[in-house]
Parts: structure tokens; sequence; C-alpha cells
């Protein structure tokens, strides 16, 4: 049979002879998958190079990790590969014949991310770039010349059953799609979307053999470039791949082989020799000081088709932090069973008591746990009150109060820090004096006092201005003033005396603003009527004070604010306008000139003054 030209990688091109029919299964998946189609010259994507998600164990085989390893990585691998593309013809026998290198070696850099969400799933992203490409042009292929764009691709696994980090055996299922935005025609990229559904298992035997086996179908269109023939296209493929390596968990270092093989199921090299791949790699990761993570890898092809190169490469590093992993709990050696440590055992041969250094008591004849040569009481076990003065003896005084119990009125219950003064080793069941109960008091550390409040037994009557008059009998309760036979002036101020001043307490402020807080507006709506009630003081000035942080300009500027806010509040309610005039003193009338908390707190306020003229 006489020679045929085709476009090949060394060993990997069919000839003539393997032209024939078909198996008709193979045709039938091809309807299935919708991909044959017809044949296309617009190139493919010539690097087979798909690099597991960034922090795995393993280069080109998925070793899932999730949210109980790490959350997230990221990291760039570089796959360098000789001849992934030569030019020749078959003879009749199988036979290559080379002519020129199409593509004599190939850089290829791919970005990688990947993170984890629930400690279930997997999301990944890769994008690949050929960062280099050479050779010499023929049977109508160009190589890259240089850089080019690959087709990214995303990714998603789930975990199914067991962790693979810990497990002997764990399941994966998950999907891969590539996005054609690459280069076709530099042989970076699939002129269509890629597909693949995929299944992984993994796991970690006896500590120290980590293994992974996946296996996925790759859907893609049937692609022909070149001068043609069943050598010179790729299709769908089945993918299995399969990583064990010896591990170390401790010093987080993976070493071992992995192996990619793949098969045609569509296109026109389907059941030719040249439809088959296998590469084996032997590499090494190492996560270091749980961060960054580090590979190397070198192998190459055996059984050949388009995209394997003789040899390969690869370069990994990631920023890949990982947890700190929960070490095994390891027991003491305790030779005779006492549950004590044979480190801190004083008789690690002869079982005892814990409590006595793990040696066997002495002889107790009271059963109290003291040795008789110690007990003061030793016919007399000391029980569960034992007196802390006198060894292996009873407590005489169980409460603890200081009374013994042949005096303690009370010999069960402590007399505490109030005792009563009335009954030896009794508590004072009213601690305030104020003749109710402590069960019954409502305020046990308070005195009802002169005015009690009728419906909180025990409790002195509300007095919300605390001027000492009731808020029942208070006609200002918010606005502090002294007692007066009036009803109507009981307990507020005197505003109808020239030069007279009250402070409106409790009346707040947003910080550094002028806006009027809610728990304020109490005391303003007692001030608007008090005014209201006085009609024959017709000026009154609403002064508004600051504290002496912040600017000077700022804090007078603010105190005028506030003065204006609750001149705007009193007019609203009944109040005439004219009767009022707004002033702020800033930070310069202070109450105290100490610089704490409290003082400052006293410094901002707002006073209510009738002018003296």
């Amino acid at each position: 049979m006489s020679e045929q030209p085709v476009t090949t990688h060394e060993r990997w091109m069919s000839g003539a002879r393997l032209r024939g029919v078909r198996h008709a299964g193979y045709v039938a998946l091809v309807g299935l998958l919708l991909l044959a189609g017809a044949a296309r010259g617009d190139g493919f994507q010539l690097e087979r190079y798909e690099p597991s998600a960034p922090g795995g164990w393993f280069f080109g085989v998925e070793s899932p990790w999730y949210s109980s390893t790490r959350l997230f990585a990221a990291g760039l691998a570089l796959d360098y590969g000789r001849n992934p593309l030569l030019g020749g013809s078959y003879t009749a026998d199988g036979h290559f014949d080379k002519v020129i290198a199409i593509v004599d070696h190939q850089l290829v850099g791919h970005l990688g991310v990947a993170v984890a969400l629930f400690d279930r799933v997997q999301l990944s992203l890769s994008l690949p770039v050929v960062l280099d490409e050479g050779g010499t042009p023929g049977f109508n292929i160009n190589n890259a010349q240089g850089a080019a764009l690959g087709d990214p691709r995303v990714g998603a696994l789930a975990r199914v059953w067991g962790q693979p980090e810990k497990d002997a055996l764990s399941i994966h299922a998950g999907a891969f799609v590539w996005i054609p935005v690459g280069s076709s025609d530099k042989l970076a990229g699939d002129p269509g979307v890629r597909f693949m559904p995929e299944l992984v298992l993994a796991g970690l035997l006896a500590d120290h053999f980590r293994w992974a086996l996946s296996g996925g179908l790759l859907l893609r269109n049937v692609t022909q470039v070149g001068a043609g023939g069943p050598a010179s296209s790729v299709g769908s493929e089945l993918d299995v791949r399969a990583a064990i390596g010896w591990s170390d968990s401790e010093r987080r270092i993976t070493v071992g082989p992995e192996a990619w093989f793949s098969t045609s199921v569509t296109g026109f090299d389907v059941n030719n020799s040249q439809s088959k791949s296998l590469e084996v790699l032997l590499g090494a990761q190492w996560n270091i000081a749980r961060i960054v993570q580090v590979g190397a890898a070198i192998g190459g092809g055996f059984v050949p088709t388009l995209g394997t190169p003789d040899v390969r490469v690869i370069l990994t590093a990631a920023w890949a932090p990982r947890f700190e992993e929960a070490r095994p709990i390891v027991k003491p050696l305790d030779s005779d069973h006492d549950g004590v440590p044979d480190s801190e055992d004083a008789c690690p041969n002869d079982a005892g008591d814990p409590a006595n250094k793990g040696c066997p008591r002495p002889r107790d004849a009271d059963g109290d746990g003291v040795p008789e040569a110690e007990d003061l009481c030793p016919n007399e076990s000391a029980g569960a009150h034992p007196d802390p003065n006198r060894k292996g003896c009873p407590n005489r005084d169980v409460d603890g109060d200081g009374v013994p119990e042949a005096e303690d009125l009370c010999p069960g219950e402590a007399a505490g820090a109030h005792p009563d003064p009335n009954r030896k080793g009794c508590p004072n069941h009213d601690v305030d004096g104020d003749g109710v109960p402590e069960a019954e008091d409502l305020c046990p550390d308070q005195k009802a006092g002169e005015h009690p409040d009728p419906l909180r037994k025990g409790c002195p009557a509300k007095d919300s201005d605390k001027d000492g008059i009731p808020d029942t009998e208070d006609a200002c309760p918010n606005l502090a003033g002294p007692r007066d036979a009036d009803p109507k002036k009981n307990g507020c101020p005197h505003v109808e005396d020239k030069g007279s001043r009250t402070t409106l307490k409790s009346v707040r402020f947003a910080t550094a603003e002028s806006t009027l807080l809610p728990e304020g507006l109490p005391v303003l709506d007692d001030a608007a009527q008090l005014i209201v009630a006085h009609p024959e003081v017709k000026h009154l000035v609403i002064e508004g004070h600051a504290d002496d942080t912040g600017n000077a300009d700022f804090n007078l500027k603010l105190s005028r604010a506030r003065a204006e806010s609750v001149v705007k509040y009193l007019v609203d309610k009944g109040v005439a306008r004219g009767r009022l005039k707004a002033v702020g003193y800033g930070d310069t009338r202070p109450l105290s000139t100490e610089h704490t908390d409290e003082a400052r707190a006293a410094n901002r306020r707002v006073e209510l003054s009738v002018p003296v003229k």
C-alpha cells in the first residue's frame, strides 16, 4: 500500500488501513450526543493537559477539597510539551515517516481559582494561555507562532458521600464546560462549546496513601484540520484518569504517579489506534506552612493521539491556605489502670486513689477519706460538711455563718451578709428596714420611705425629676422644683422670679446634632405647660451649652442650634414665639471644669432662665 500524507504526532496517526466500517454502537452514540455533524477545519485546542483545581494533591486528576479543608485557592500551572504535533506519513505496516515538526514545543500557562461552599460543593475556573509555541507549518496547518488565548473552563463538583481528606472512599459528581473564546485557528481553542460530566472517587488509605480515580465523557464537535484524513481530526472522547501517591499529612507532602487515558467515541478516527491517548507522569505536591502549595511533575505519552507530547513537564504554584487538622488524642500510659498516668502516678504499679497521687489509701475506719493517723475524729465520718479546722471531723456549723449549731436559730440557713440582729444565726429578711419582708418587698434594697408607692409594695413612690416630691403630688413631674403649698406650683421651678434658672434635665440630642431625642420630650412638655401657666413672665431665655470636646466654633453653633430646637418645640406646644429667645454659649459656661465624662455630661445641658432686666 502506498504512503498517505497526514498530519500527526509521531506514532499517533492512523493510516488508510484503518478506514474500515466503524462499530454500529459508536454511530448510535454520535446520534444521541448530537455532536457528530460535518467535520470542520477551524482547528481545535491542541493542549490536552487539563489541570485539577488549585490546592489539589494531583496534577491532572481531580482530588476535591471542601470547606473542612479550605475555602479558597488560586494558582498557576505551567505545562511544557515536546513534539505535540508532527507531520509525516504512515506506511501500510503502520510505520510513521516524520517529515516536519509542525509544533515541536508548546508552553501553556493555566490560571486557576477554586472555592468551596457548605463543605459540599467545589466551584472552579481555569484559563489556559499559550505562552510560546514553535515549529514548522505544514500540511495546511500553522502553529501559534507566539501567545494565544485558550478556552476558559468552568467546573463544579459536589460531594456525594465521604470526605476525601480522611475517608478511605469518597464519591463526587460534577461537570465541566469549556467556553469557545480561544484561538481555534492557532490550535489554542475549539470552535464550539465542550462539556464533560464527570464522576470522581477519592480517598486516603492507611493515613499515608492518597488516591483518586475520575471518569468523564468529553462532548465536543468533530473538527478536522490540515490535509485531512482520519488521523487529523478530533471528536468526543471517553476520559479516564487515575492517581495514587504516598502522603505525609504532618509535612503536607504527596508524591506519586498518575495516568491519563482517553479514547475517541465520535469523529473520523474512531477504532483507529490514533484515537487513543495514554500519558503517565510522576509528580510531587508540597503545601508550605499551610498557605502556599507548589508542585512539579514529569512524564510523557505512550499511546498516540493529537496533542499528546512525547515529554511533558508541569510546574504549579498556588495560594491555598489550609485549616489546622485536628490531631489524634493519644492516651498516656497507665500501667496499673487506676486512671492516673504513669508520669503523674507515685505508685505506677499499684492501683490506687487518684486523689492520693495514684497510691492506695491508708487505713480509714470511718470511711471519710482521711487516714486514721491524721483523723481527729477517727470513729466519726466528716460527712458532706467537713470541719475546715478539724481534719476528719464533721462541721458543727453546717451553714457556715460562724454561729455554732447549738446556738444557731437557723442551723440550715446561713445568716449571710445581713444577719438578723434579733435572731442569732438567721438572715435578716428585711434588709432595707422598711417593715416589708423581702419575700414581699419589690424593692428589697430600697426603703419605701415617707411616700410609699401604693402599687409597688416596699418601693418608694416614683419621683421622675428626683426633687423629693412624688410624681403623684408633683405638678411638674419632669422638672425639679421646691415644695409649694399651691398644688399647681408644687414641685415646679419658680420661673416667675427674675434671675431664676432651671436646667431642663433629661433633654437629649443625637451626637453632634440638634435633633431632639424622644426621651427628653416629657420634660419639654412640662416646661411648656409651666410657661403657659405664667403669662406674666413676658420674656424667657433658652440657653444651650456644650462640653469642651471638639472645636469651639462648632460647639457654639451646635449649642445655638439645640436651643433653637427647644424653642421650636415649645412654640409647637402653645408658647408664644415672642416670649422665647434662643441663645448658644458653646463651652464658655461650664458647670464643672473637670475633664471627666461625668463633668462633661453635666456641661452638655439646656437651661430655661428669666432675664433680670
